[in-house]
């Protein structure tokens, strides 16, 4: 199936490295809990995905993702069971008014699975996105078997700014 993914740019050579391996899916906001996924979306348009309010512009680059269907799960029926509603709620309220379109990938989005990549303050497609930013200012990405790692120091961070 495909979908879409929105990047920026200083995250283009670790995604070209490691595939898209991590994303934080909260299941509650108040206790600082949640799984790793990656976020997709069915939806072209940056806007109404939560996206703001980062040092980098996470809306810069959309990556369409082709992906197994069997593997992904529809964000709303999926949080009805593993999200408390509050979370829920908090999420729609810091721009996720798209929540419709969401999609959670609980496994590595391999780099071969990018099959197109824009850039979204030209409009145009990159074919050479994995080399297109600068290196100096470039993220290096994550492995997929150290996500859990990651996730745990950003769980870490939630807790401490909820007490």
């Amino acid at each position: 199936m495909d979908l879409y993914h929105f990047t920026a740019g200083e995250y283009l050579r670790g995604i070209a490295a490691h595939g898209l391996t991590v994303g934080d899916v909260p299941t509650d906001l108040w206790r600082g809990s949640g799984l790793v996924g990656v976020w997709l979306t069915s939806s072209k348009v940056e806007s109404g995905h939560g996206l703001a309010g980062s040092a980098l512009d996470k809306a810069r680059f959309r990556l369409k993702v082709n992906v197994p269907e069997a593997d992904l799960h529809k964000w709303r029926g999926w949080a009805a069971t593993n999200v408390t509603q509050e979370t829920v709620d908090a999420l729609r309220r810091v721009n996720g008014s798209s929540d419709r379109t969401w999609f959670i990938y609980f496994g590595c989005v391999a780099p071969d699975r990018i099959v197109e990549v824009v850039d979204l303050a030209t409009s145009n497609v990159v074919s050479n996105w994995q080399n297109i930013w600068p290196i100096e200012i470039s993220r290096p990405g994550l492995r997929f078997e150290d996500r859990f790692i990651w996730h745990e120091r950003l769980l870490e961070n939630v807790r401490s700014r909820v007490k």
